[in-house]
């Protein structure tokens, strides 16, 4: 990882056992708890390479704003 992360890489996992959803790289430190992300909204998903499917998200105050502004457009419908 030297030419992207630092000598130290964490490795963040949702999940535990059978229900594990998600492992992977991370360079930097972002939540300690899963339960920090608060209101999740998927933006888009793709797949990266075989088997890898990667999420792109707004979490928290972005994703409350959105579902707010989606809902006022419906209601204006």
């Amino acid at each position: 990882f030297g030419e992207k992360y630092g000598k130290t890489v964490r490795v963040v996992s949702m999940g535990e056992g059978e229900e594990l959803a998600s492992m992977e790289f991370c360079g930097g430190t972002h939540l300690d708890n899963t339960a920090k992300v608060g209101p999740f909204r998927i933006r888009s998903e793709a797949g990266i390479a075989s088997g890898v499917r990667r999420i792109e998200a707004t979490v928290g105050k972005a994703s409350l704003e959105i579902m707010n502004r989606n809902q006022e457009m419906l209601f204006r419908a």
